[in-house]
């Protein structure tokens, strides 16, 4: 898989170099091994960055992660937030970090003797993600509820690679890849390795779950035709709805929340635009914003959707927007001229929003966005 970060986080379908850079922050790619991270951290309450809350319609705030050079959130859900981390004068996320109590607490997760791990999604009570273990071959999709001493390895016997992004109600979504440098496949698991449930379609060559509710779950997948399309499952590769494209060549759907599909599409050789598909018959909204060039919608939870997008010749901004293309916000202009890129990842019910900003020098920081009153 090659549109992503994220995610990443952050990680794609062999062969599409345009979807690897979409799931860039989502799925992200392995580490090299680092040592000396903190266990866990109290810290004080985090530091809001930027401007009084009754100029703008969100108050920007840096989330504290003492001993880390940089870090960031990927996912969230109530008041924990998860994501990774690395120790300062290092350069590579290393070690999976839950934030809780409203950020004043930060928890390592990374299991005792596994090189490097990372978290990308949770439900509130339970945490999945990936990391790699120096005694096995490969890297696994790891199933954590709150420590890094209750991590469950949920790689399926005998594949190379696996990981987990999205879990709900006792059921967790990624892919498989069985080979190295084979095509990956769809995954659903319900806590354990031996439940997996291989999700990809018939008359598909590989495919990825990115996220579920619980009772669906969404992603993509490539056709024998080299077209991808983006994918609504329910718990079984049978049945899988192929979502409308709007006449593009691609899509992917990264989000689901209630009756809103969020994700992107892309024509032949065209820039990526932020979509979201709504209702029962999952009509297509296109949300790319004016005056962007490209844009994607990582995460939605009903209501408005967040991601990130790109202006001709500038960098990438963090968005949010409440299902249209005209009411898309700028999250970037809420951060200090020193931060000059920014991606937006999660957003909760209450739609508090989670991701990440890089300053001159290469530093990324998690940051939230908080909705105030004007």
């Amino acid at each position: 898989m090659n549109w992503i970060k994220g995610v990443a986080a952050a990680v794609a379908l062999a062969g599409i170099a345009w979807f690897i850079t979409l799931a860039a922050m989502l799925w992200r790619p392995w580490p090299r091994p680092v040592t000396g991270f903190p266990s866990k951290v109290h810290q004080p309450f985090n530091k809001p960055l930027l401007r009084s809350p009754e100029q703008h319609h969100y108050l920007a705030v840096l989330l504290a992660a003492p001993g880390c050079s940089s870090y960031f959130v990927d996912g969230a859900f109530g008041d924990q937030w998860v994501g990774a981390g690395c120790p300062t004068g290092r350069h590579v996320f290393t070690h999976a970090l839950i934030w809780r109590h409203h950020g004043r607490t930060i928890i390592d997760l990374n299991p005792k003797g596994f090189e490097f791990s990372l978290a990308i999604g949770t439900d509130g009570k339970f945490q999945v993600g990936s990391g790699n273990n120096p005694a096995g071959l490969g890297g696994g999709a790891l199933l954590w509820s709150g420590s890094a001493a209750s991590v469950v390895v949920l790689n399926p016997e005998g594949c190379y690679f696996s990981q987990a992004g999205s879990v709900r109600d006792g059921i967790e979504i990624g892919y498989v890849e069985e080979k190295r440098n084979g095509p990956r496949y769809a995954a659903l698991w319900r806590g354990t390795a031996a439940s997996f449930v291989n999700l990809n379609p018939p008359g598909f060559l590989s495919s990825a779950a990115m996220a579920t509710d619980g009772r669906h779950q969404v992603g993509v997948g490539k056709l024998p035709n080299g077209k991808f399309r983006a994918l609504l499952w329910s718990g079984a590769p049978t049945g899988a709805v192929v979502l409308g494209s709007h006449g593009y060549a691609s899509a992917v759907a990264l989000a689901i929340s209630g009756n809103t599909i969020a994700g992107a599409v892309r024509g032949n050789g065209t820039s990526r635009r932020a979509v979201i598909w709504r209702g029962g018959k999952h009509r297509i909204v296109d949300l790319n914003p004016p005056g962007f060039t490209s844009s994607i919608a990582a995460a939605t939870n009903g209501a408005q959707e967040v991601g990130y997008g790109q202006r001709q010749g500038g960098l990438i901004e963090a968005l949010v927007w409440s299902g249209t293309a005209h009411s898309a916000v700028d999250l970037q202009s809420f951060l200090p001229a020193s931060y000059t890129v920014s991606r937006a990842l999660a957003i909760t019910s209450k739609g508090l929003i989670f991701g990440f900003a890089k300053n001159r020098r290469g530093k990324r920081v998690a940051i939230e966005w908080i909705p105030v009153e004007k």
